[in-house]
This record gives structure tokens, sequence and C-alpha cells, in this order.
């Protein structure tokens, strides 16, 4: 429920996953299902804003990992996605230290909040949801 006069604050799921990691300087990979088997990934490097999600299959996703230098992949992958995405090359988190962390998020939208920058709420949507506005791996 959205209470008149309380600011809303929404903070990208993908920046929560990957901030400890673009913070260290660590090229990340942001990775969150999307349902039917359809994962919804972002790029992070530290300095750089992040590129659009992408909502692709699991191929595309290896087809790209193997195209880049050792990354970082972190987020919510099933075992046997975990197992492909390791086969391509990356170093892979598991457990705890690859999924979103309450204190980040927190942090995420104090600063948010201290800064004056809050969302509207008419805007607020699950992007991953909605494939068709995603583009596959190349993000078109």
């Amino acid at each position: 429920m959205i209470v008149p006069g309380r600011a809303l604050i929404a903070v990208d799921t993908l920046r929560i996953a990957a901030a400890p990691f673009v913070e260290a300087g660590v090229s990340t990979i942001a990775v969150l299902p999307a349902g039917r088997r359809r994962l919804v990934w972002s790029v992070f490097e530290r300095g750089q804003v992040p590129g659009p999600p992408r909502n692709t299959t699991l191929g595309e996703l290896t087809e790209y990992l193997a195209s880049r230098p050792p990354t970082v992949v972190v987020g919510e992958l099933l075992p046997d996605q975990r197992a492909a995405v390791a086969a391509a090359g990356p170093l892979l988190l598991v457990g705890s230290l690859g999924t979103r962390r309450p204190g980040v998020l927190a942090e995420m939208a104090r600063d948010r909040w201290r800064r004056g920058d809050v969302d509207d709420p008419v805007t607020i949507e699950p992007l991953y949801l909605h494939g068709k506005a995603l583009g596959g791996a190349t993000g078109n």
C-alpha cells in the first residue's frame, strides 16, 4: 500500500546483487530467473552505467560469457544453470555470497533518499517480467 506523503524508493534487484562486487572493481553479471527457463541479466562495470537488462535463454547467456574476459556471475541460478555458466569460464559465486543482500538494498535506498531521489509509484514496474520490453543477447 502506498502511503500519501511518504517517499517511495525502488532499487533494481540486479544492481543489489552486483553492487558488492562492482564496488570492488570486479566485472560482474547479475542474473535472475524470468520464468519459462529464461534469464534476465545485466553487465556491471565499476564507473559505468549498466545497459538495460537482457532477457535471454541460458544458451544466449553462456555464449555471451564465452566471449568475455573472466567475469563474476552472481544471482539466482538453478543447479543445472550454474553448471552451464561455470563451463562457460567465468568465476561463479554460489550460495549467499552471490545473491541479494538486505544490507546492500538498505544502503542503496538510504543513499537515494538522502539525495532526494525518490520514485513515482505510477512509473514503477518489474521490467524483467516483460520479455517483450527486453531484448535478447544484444539488448534489442
